[in-house]
């Protein structure tokens, strides 16, 4: 994952086990294709074909 936004930066990404308590809630955001990250709230955008190769360019992504 990679933020483009040049204002700000994405925290680093943690991973983990989800508990019972917030199961519901993780449930009901990937059903409105969001997901939450330290409070904030992220809503993926897949690219095209075309869309992709010049993100790759622009940020210099690679997908070695």
């Amino acid at each position: 994952m990679s933020c483009v936004d040049p204002i700000q930066q994405l925290p680093n990404l943690d991973d983990g086990i989800i508990s019972a308590d917030e199961l519901d809630e993780e449930l009901a955001d990937w059903s409105e294709g969001i997901f939450r990250l330290r409070g904030r709230r992220f809503s993926p955008v897949w690219l095209g074909e075309e869309e992709a190769d010049a993100a790759h360019k622009e940020h210099g992504w690679s997908i070695d």
